[in-house]
């Protein structure tokens, strides 16, 4: 990969966003004049949609920071976002052009008061992945261990607010090319968690205690979490074990079989069922990016800078709501979204059956669908179901709250289901958490 400029002042990010919607604003421009000419308009939508998305990718590839990251929890959004633009953006997931290698050696000289040459005993200058807040490079400790080094790109924590104002720029513009976004409280709810997150992500001492915690309590087989180096680890520097893997994309590329999708799968599917229900946790950035497939044929879980540990009573609450949509329950329903405080008190039983039930009921669907049956094969999965419809929004409107759990859980929740379905994967889907009447009853394999 050929190093990157990286943008870090206030006014050079600013001008760069205008530039950057100037561009997707003349394109857009471009195609509705097109639009009126050509006779396959939904070719033409599409290569519209991955013009756009390169733009938006390559703008925010070199502001890094909330900018980018935004762009990877945006490629997760099927429901947001039309497939060009995700499709572009989801390479901000892992494919993202490193910084100049200046930079990095200040960063080990600010932490360590010695560059990374000193400090190792190998260290591999050329950056072997790079995302929206750092870069990883290969290196060997003075003891031989061959280890990951993730380095925080500079200015990161500093642009954290600046680039929430970029970010709402961006999702106002994105909106002349798909005809549905959140409404506005629900947008600036998601960015107030984006910030909180954000911190949380800049601080690799708090990434380390997190790496360790996971790789203690989430002994699922075939999950391989690394080892954290202190010795070799700062605020803004991370050394872990090295994982030899690939990610989604490139492993797909090998043609695995149906037999290995499945195991992959089913590993990636135990670990998101026990984390929640059992230890009350998730890795909560389920991007493409945080996934290796191993030779070994475990599943490497990276980068646990985004993590929440939700409340006690929680995971029992979503149990209760899954539970009663799946036996069609609607007033168990009910009670479990206002045990989820998403309703006022005084919203009544009535009041959701006539004004909230019709148009909530394909989405409630489609949430239980793998849970219908104890077997559930993810590549038959339909796109969430979506209206635009202007009853919609009016039932929207209801909505008291939305907890900071539930954002969380939701999150991981639609980033689980996606990238089960881009592996493929058969899945026994059965636990001891989510009870059905199953169709037919296979052990769910490596829950423990």
């Amino acid at each position: 990969m050929k190093d990157a400029k990286l943008i870090t002042g206030k006014l050079s990010r600013t001008l760069k966003t205008t530039a950057m919607l100037g561009k997707t604003g003349a394109k857009h421009l471009h195609y509705l004049g097109k639009k009126k000419l050509s006779s396959n308009t939904k070719k033409l939508q599409q290569d519209h949609e991955e013009e756009i998305g390169k733009i938006l990718f390559k703008g925010l590839s070199q502001m890094r920071g909330t900018a980018l990251k935004a762009s990877q929890l945006l490629s997760l959004e099927s429901d947001l976002l039309p497939e060009g633009i995700r499709k572009e953006l989801a390479k901000s997931c892992y494919q993202v052009p490193p910084i100049n290698k200046a930079l990095i050696r200040k960063v080990f000289l600010q932490e360590f008061s010695q560059e990374a040459s000193k400090l190792f005993q190998e260290f591999d200058t050329t950056a072997c992945a790079a995302a929206s807040l750092g870069q990883v490079h290969k290196a060997k400790t003075q003891e031989g261990n061959r280890v990951a080094v993730k380095v925080q790109y500079p200015g990161v924590r500093e642009s954290i607010d600046s680039d929430l104002k970029i970010l709402s720029v961006i999702m106002s513009t994105l909106a002349m090319t798909t005809n549905y976004l959140p409404k506005k409280e629900v947008i600036n709810s998601a960015l107030d968690e984006i910030k909180r997150c954000l911190r949380d992500e800049t601080d690799y001492e708090k990434e380390a205690e997190n790496t360790r915690w996971f790789k203690e309590n989430l002994n699922i087989l075939n999950v391989k979490i690394p080892t954290v180096y202190d010795d070799y680890s700062a605020q803004r520097i991370l050394t872990t074990e090295f994982l030899n893997g690939l990610h989604v994309d490139k492993w797909l590329e090998t043609e695995p079989s149906q037999e290995q999708r499945n195991h992959v799968g089913q590993t990636i599917f135990n670990a998101f069922i026990f984390s929640f229900f059992e230890l009350k946790a998730l890795h909560a950035d389920p991007h493409f990016g945080n996934y290796l497939f191993l030779d070994s044929g475990e599943v490497g879980l990276i980068d646990f800078g985004c993590i929440n540990h939700f409340s006690e009573d929680f995971p029992g609450e979503i149990s209760f709501l899954i539970n009663a949509i799946i036996d069609q329950d609607l007033e168990s329903v009910f009670t479990g979204y206002k045990k989820l405080t998403l309703f006022s008190d005084e919203f009544t039983f009535d009041e959701y059956m006539s004004q909230v039930h019709t148009v909530l009921a394909p989405l409630q669907d489609w949430l239980v669908l793998p849970y219908q049956t104890s077997i559930f094969d993810f590549s038959t999965l339909p796109a969430p179901p979506i209206t635009h419809d202007p009853s919609h929004k009016q039932a929207i409107q209801h909505l008291d709250g939305v907890k900071h759990d539930q954002i969380y859980f939701d999150r991981t929740y639609f980033g689980i289901y996606h990238l089960l379905k881009k592996i493929g994967a058969v899945v026994h889907t059965e636990n001891p958490w989510i009870n059905k009447k199953p169709q037919t009853s296979p052990k769910m394999e490596n829950i423990s």
